[in-house]
C-alpha cells in the first residue's frame, strides 16, 4: 500500500524558499502531544532567540502552527544584513533585530493582540502583557557552533578562528542578552548575571537548556493547544572544528558568567520538571511534519505515525543539504 502525502503550502510572503548552506538530519523527531494538568495559555509570546542554541527548529515550528491554525500571528524581527558580516556575530552595542524597531518604531503599533514574536535580540520590554521564552546552551558548545557556522558560510577563514572566538565575539553574550540591551556594552559582571536571573524569574514563561529542546517544544505546544508535531533537526553545521586545551581554558574564563547562567537555568529547569505531571496523547490522525528539506521548500507535510516510522527506518540518519531528500525514500509498506 502506498501512503498518500498531504501538503500545506505555506505563504510565500512569509516563507519564501531560499537556498543556503544549512544542513539537516535525515531522520524525523516525533513529539507526541503532552497534557499538562494546569496549562498556561499565553496570547503574547516573545522568543528571545539566542543564536546557535537550537532555536531555528523551534522558530520553524512556530511558523508552521501559525499557518495551520490561523489563530495567532507569527512575526520575526530579522537582524539587519550587512555585507560581509555574519548575522550571528554578537559584538559590543549589538542590538540584533531591535534595530528594526529603532528604524521603524511604527511597527509596534501594527502588532496584533495574539502574537508570537521571535528574533535574535537582547531583552527589552517590547510588548505589553507578554511573556518571554528562551533556550540557553553550554557556552563552549555555543561559541564553537558559532565559529563553525561562520566558517561554513565564508564569513571567516580557518586561520581566523582563534581571533574570532577570543577577540571578535563578545564575552558572555547569553547573560548579556537576557539581562537586557543596556548590558550589551561595558564589562559583564555579577550585576549582569543577577539582572539576567531576575529577568528570567519575573518575565520569562520558560527558559531551558538547549539539549532539552524537544520537551521545551512540547510544553509550549501543550500550553498553547497546538497538538503533536514532527520535525527533522535543521541548521546543523557539517564541518566541525575542535579546540585545543589552551583555547578551551581561555574561552571558559571569557564566558564564565554564561557558564554560571547555563548551570543555574539547567538546575531550575530540572527542578521545575520534577514537579510537573505530564501524560501523552496518542495521535488519532496525521501529524504536521517538517521534513529535512523544509528550509528549502517551506512546505509542511502531514504524515501518519506509520509513515514517520517507515521514513526513519529507511533513513540513514546522516546530514543532508535538505533538498527534497524525502522524495527518494519510498513510503510503501
Amino acid at each position: 500500500m502506498r501512503f498518500q502525502l498531504f501538503f500545506c503550502f505555506l505563504s510565500v510572503s512569509l516563507f519564501g524558499a531560499h537556498k543556503d548552506l544549512s544542513y539537516s538530519r535525515s531522520t524525523i523527531h516525533f513529539l507526541p502531544e503532552i497534557v499538562i494538568e494546569s496549562p498556561t495559555h499565553c496570547e503574547r509570546l516573545v522568543f528571545l532567540h539566542i543564536p546557535k542554541t537550537a532555536g531555528t527548529n523551534l522558530d520553524n515550528i512556530f511558523k508552521v502552527f501559525s499557518c495551520i491554525r490561523g489563530d495567532f500571528d507569527y512575526q520575526r524581527l530579522p537582524v539587519p544584513r550587512i555585507q560581509g558580516r555574519s548575522p550571528i556575530l554578537i559584538t559590543s552595542d549589538w542590538m540584533g533585530g531591535l534595530k528594526q524597531l529603532e528604524d521603524k518604531p511604527h511597527l509596534l503599533s501594527q502588532i496584533p493582540n495574539k502574537i508570537l514574536l521571535t528574533g535574535h535580540f537582547p531583552y527589552e520590554e517590547i510588548l505589553e502583557s507578554c511573556k518571554y521564552i528562551t533556550l540557553i546552551r553550554s557556552p563552549l558548545e555555543r561559541e564553537l557552533s558559532s565559529a563553525n557556522f561562520d566558517l561554513q558560510r565564508g564569513y571567516i577563514e580557518e586561520e581566523q578562528i582563534e581571533s574570532y572566538l577570543l577577540e571578535r565575539m563578545l564575552d558572555n553574550p547569553q547573560t548579556r542578552m537576557i539581562a537586557g540591551k543596556q548590558f550589551m556594552q561595558g564589562p559583564c559582571s555579577e550585576q549582569t548575571f543577577i539582572a539576567a536571573k531576575a529577568n528570567i524569574e519575573k518575565n520569562f514563561f520558560l527558559a531551558a537548556p538547549s539539549e532539552d529542546v524537544d520537551l521545551f517544544i512540547q510544553i509550549i505546544a501543550a500550553n498553547q493547544g497546538w497538538g503533536p508535531v514532527a520535525y527533522a533537526p535543521m541548521q546543523i553545521t557539517k564541518e566541525k572544528i575542535s579546540l585545543n586545551s589552551d583555547l578551551t581554558a581561555a574561552l571558559k574564563e571569557k564566558h564564565k558568567w554564561d557558564t554560571e547562567l547555563y548551570a543555574w537555568v539547567k538546575d531550575r529547569w530540572e527542578s521545575w520538571k520534577d514537579k510537573q505531571v505530564f501524560t501523552f496523547k496518542t495521535p488519532l490522525s496525521t501529524i504536521p511534519t517538517l521534513l529535512p528539506d523544509f528550509l528549502s521548500t517551506r512546505e509542511v507535510v502531514f504524515l501518519t505515525m506509520d509513515q514517520i516510522h517507515i521514513y526513519n527506518m529507511r533513513s540513514d540518519g546522516a546530514l543532508c543539504e535538505g533538498i527534497q531528500i524525502f522524495k527518494n525514500i519510498s513510503l510503501k509498506q
